[in-house]
């Protein structure tokens, strides 16, 4: 899959795991999922999608802020915001 760059705005769609306990097998699926942010981290594992951030002069890897990390592997789709 190729990535924007990173510090670009994105949409990604992707398959979360889901937990379920004590109910039919026939209810156990995975729940489609969206998240829009600043993509702030890309490897080969996983992405960092920033949600928000507090604004400061702490270099990336240290700012404060809402973060979704999303295994690669899970991720159906990015896209660029325009």
């Amino acid at each position: 899959m190729r990535l924007p760059k990173t510090g670009t705005h994105v949409r990604v769609l992707w398959q979360d795991i889901c937990g379920f306990i004590n109910v039919p097998m026939r209810e156990a699926k995975i729940a489609n999922v969206w998240t829009e942010g600043k993509l702030v981290k890309a490897d080969k594992e996983f992405l960092v999608i920033a949600t928000s951030e507090y604004i400061d002069d702490e270099p990336a890897e240290s700012k404060l802020g809402d973060y979704t990390a999303i295994p690669i592997g899970a991720c159906k789709s990015v896209t660029k915001i325009r």
